[in-house]
């Protein structure tokens, strides 16, 4: 009977624990999409280099190329 007093305990515990470890885990990601998130998405929408694709689309040869 102590054995499951204290196995109750121990459990009831470690909840409150869990819980709050989780609270400052959303807070600290809501945080972080606020302040980096923006950053992020300018950085990609201004970036302005082409791919290989396109370099090979903007040249005036034919695309038939044979290689070696």
């Amino acid at each position: 009977m102590i054995a499951f007093l204290l196995w109750e305990r121990a459990c009831s515990r470690r909840g409150r624990h869990i819980q709050h470890h989780r609270k400052l885990t959303l807070r600290y990601r809501e945080q972080a999409r606020s302040h980096i998130g923006l950053r992020v998405f300018t950085t990609f929408a201004h970036d302005t280099k082409t791919c290989g694709s396109e370099l090979a689309r903007d040249d005036a040869s034919t695309s038939n190329t044979t290689a070696n």
